[in-house]
């Protein structure tokens, strides 16, 4: 025999060795092929039309499940071929599976999750279902290229069941499945209270095996510090969810552990305290619970050498200088650390190192103290520096100084100047018309953002409010108010009209003032109670009286009567009288008279008998505001003027009598 005809032999005898293993494979999954079949479709009521599934089950046993796979047809438009391929696992007779659109609204219809979800699951009641095995349609649901909304296997929100136990080789019909009928489940919740619930639900989800693969090193060992690092990767898959990082040249000592991993890629992060010396590492994934679950291949990482580095604090700089926030002061002050403890202390160095601040577990890099100093503060510096508190000569060595403001106390010129408590009839409702006036008596502006006023009432002054130097804020109880015009409103509570103590509060609900009041001033009387800054007490007319409460005086106040006299034969002239207005002025006003248009009271004027002419001026005058008055209106007498008349003059009072 030549060597060439050895050759063609031995090829020949490969080919059919691999005919042989071929033939041999397609037997065995050709064999399997009858063995799983599409035992349910369901179609849900819950929002979405969910839950949507179908339910395989199997009646031998099947080894590898990843030579089944299915489809959806959906609305008659023709298969769309194997959508979702079940992933290698062993599934037993009997056994079934559940492979829905999503878990949520299936564990709410049917109270657990489904063994597996796809988008191919994503059916309504009309859309038919292929299962293939080997690519091949083994099983059929329903008609591919009919839509099925009123055909017999129709089961929009509802159900169908096979009564077989076994594959129908692609050929549907009808007659051998049970259906729940259309809209069968509309208005359940659930398939345990669901009047035609799914008849049999239970499934057996396989146990995947567990696989560890694809184990690398993604992060080689750096220096951190005096520590080495480094993070090595796998994907994994069915395992027990708790993995270990094993030095495989050391008996596969654990070096790193991973607990309730999921399925995927899982990372392990590895600290090896140092100092460090450079050395290799042969690694491998081992899963903890299964020590036959490993990754098989080990990967070298490489550690490098990572010396003890000298603690040094750089840098010591005053970011943020002293600065008054309310009463206290604040600053900040930072450094860059290397190799410290990680706690480091503020230091007063002109106070033998009297700490200052602390801060602890710091990384290395730039660290910042920030400190506040409870007030009131008066001006002053600091010298500081940074140091390690567990290496006293691990410090930054050039000192910084701080200068500290003065902070005085915020509000310590903000008292509660006037109550209204009880305002009178004239002014409004008490619901309405109670009020509260704050007075800045201080030199500055005064920001009382934050401050409250408590006990008789509760408020809480604004962001952004401010008092000016001298200046005043009004509070009132409601914004309909008509007589005063509050600068806030409203406030919690009303005012008692008996006794009150008010206490005024900074933000950081400090006391600042209290004042005590009661009714034996201001008592309805449109008034109110005054209050200086030593908490004295007066009554006062109201400051936020704002005429609003006179009335209309745009007309003329009523005229004087005069009654002119007469000049009886031989006799001195007589009768003449000056009287009141026939109508008075309006309410809240008080009628007044002058003879010269500059001296005015409520008297009225006495008739001259014998003249001269006298003017007598009226006019109304606003009860609660004096400089609101009416028109005046005048009356001329015209006194008796006799020939032959004595000397004599006789007067008359104001009644004409």
């Amino acid at each position: 025999m030549t060597l060439s005809t050895l050759f063609q032999t031995a090829n020949q005898l490969k080919l059919i060795l691999f005919l042989a293993i071929f033939l041999a494979s397609q037997s065995m999954v050709s064999g399997q092929c009858g063995d799983l079949y599409i035992a349910g479709v369901f179609d849900g009521p819950l929002s979405g039309g969910t839950p949507k599934g179908v339910l395989f089950c199997a009646n031998a046993n099947i080894p590898d499940l990843s030579i089944y796979g299915f489809g959806s047809a959906n609305n008659g438009g023709g298969t769309d071929g194997e959508e979702f391929t079940f992933p290698a696992a062993a599934l037993n007779a009997g056994e079934c599976v559940w492979v829905a659109s999503e878990t949520p609204n299936f564990n709410t219809w049917f109270g657990f999750d489904p063994c597996y979800t796809s988008g191919s699951a994503e059916i309504n009641g009309d859309d038919a279902i292929e299962l293939f095995c080997g690519g091949s349609v083994v099983d059929l649901f329903g008609d591919i290229l009919t839509d099925g909304t009123g055909e017999c296997w129709d089961h929009l929100d509802g159900w169908a069941t096979n009564n077989n136990t076994a594959q129908n080789n692609g050929v549907f019909n009808c007659m051998n499945y049970t259906f729940s009928g259309i809209n069968a489940l509309d208005g359940d919740d659930t398939n345990a209270t669901a009047t035609t619930g799914y008849p049999t639900p239970a499934q057996t989800c396989p146990v995947q095996e567990c696989s560890i693969t694809n184990v690398n090193v993604t992060d080689d060992g750096a220096c951190s510090g005096d520590d080495a690092t480094y993070t090595v990767c796998a994907d994994v898959s069915g395992g027990s969810g708790d993995y270990d990082l094993v030095d495989t040249g050391n008996t596969n000592t654990v070096l790193s552990s991973l607990t309730a991993q999921a399925d995927g890629m899982i990372c392990f992060a590895v600290t090896i305290t140092g100092p460090t010396t450079a050395s290799t590492l042969s690694v491998d994934v081992l899963d903890n619970v299964d020590p036959t679950c490993i990754g098989g291949t080990p990967v070298d990482v490489i550690i490098p050498a990572c010396p003890i580095t000298t603690c040094t604090i750089t840098n010591v700089t005053v970011t943020v200088d002293g600065s008054c926030s309310g009463d206290d002061a604040s600053y900040i002050v930072c450094a860059d650390v290397i190799a410290g403890s990680g706690d480091y202390d503020l230091v007063d160095i002109g106070n033998a190192n009297a700490v200052l601040s602390t801060l602890s577990a710091q990384p290395d890099g730039n660290i910042c103290f920030n400190v506040t100093i409870p007030g009131p503060t008066t001006a002053a510096s600091l010298s500081v520096d940074v140091l390690d508190n567990s290496d006293p000569t691990c410090i930054g060595g050039t000192a910084v100084t701080v200068s500290i403001p003065t902070c005085p106390v915020v509000g310590a010129d903000i008292y509660i100047s006037e109550i209204s408590y009880n305002p009178c009839t004239d002014q409004g409702a008490d619901g309405d018309c109670e009020y509260i006036i704050l007075t800045n008596a201080g030199s500055a502006a005064v920001d009382i953002s934050g401050f409250t006023i408590s006990n008789g009432i509760t408020f809480t002054f604004p962001t952004g409010t401010t008092i000016p130097a001298g200046g005043t804020i009004s509070l009132g109880s409601s914004a309909n108010c008509s007589a005063f015009n509050f600068d806030l409103s409203p406030f919690s509570g009303a005012l008692t009209n008996t006794s009150e103590t008010i206490e005024l509060n900074d933000a950081a609900g400090a006391n600042i003032f209290t004042v005590t009041y009661d009714n034996s001033i201001a008592n309805g009387d449109c008034n109110a109670v005054c209050v200086d800054a030593a908490e004295s007490i007066s009554e006062c007319p109201s400051s936020l009286d704002t005429g609003v409460m006179c009335p209309d005086l745009s007309a003329a106040a009523p005229p004087a009567v005069v009654t002119d006299s007469t000049c009886p034969s031989g006799s001195s002239a007589s009768g003449g009288s000056i009287a009141m207005p026939v109508t008075m002025c309006p309410t809240n006003s008080t009628l007044e008279y002058s003879e010269d248009g500059l001296n005015w009271s409520q008297t009225l004027p006495i008739y001259l008998q014998n003249g001269p002419a006298q003017s007598v001026l009226t006019r109304c005058v606003c009860d609660s505001d004096i400089a609101m008055t009416s028109p005046a209106s005048t009356v001329v007498t015209s006194p008796g003027s006799c020939d032959g008349c004595g000397a004599s003059i006789s007067t008359f009072p104001a009644n004409g009598n």
